[in-house]
């Protein structure tokens, strides 16, 4: 099945959002207070390197994730507290 440029474009720009928010999730793992707020950004970490495993099969490109959201969320976080900042995070 071949794919054409512009649906390549999508799945690459797909591929690179699920690693971005796969490094972003295992960073709030380590900042958060609540051990179970950790467990479950682990817990979407590891759904959002299934995903980026899914569109990588598709684009057979080695992405590299893009450390912004990681360097960023973590500071909001310390910044809003969760009570502001997971909603953000749920509306994208």
């Amino acid at each position: 099945m071949a794919i054409s440029k512009e649906d390549m474009k999508i799945l690459l720009k797909s591929q690179q959002g699920e690693l971005d928010v796969v490094l972003m999730y295992q960073s709030l793992a380590d900042v958060v207070k609540d051990k179970n707020d950790a467990d479950t950004f682990k817990k979407l970490a590891a759904e959002e390197g299934h995903h980026a495993a899914v569109f990588h099969k598709f684009t057979r490109k080695n992405l590299k994730p893009k450390k912004t959201l990681a360097f960023f969320m973590p500071i909001l976080y310390k910044l809003m507290g969760k009570k502001r900042l997971y909603p953000k995070i749920v509306k994208g």
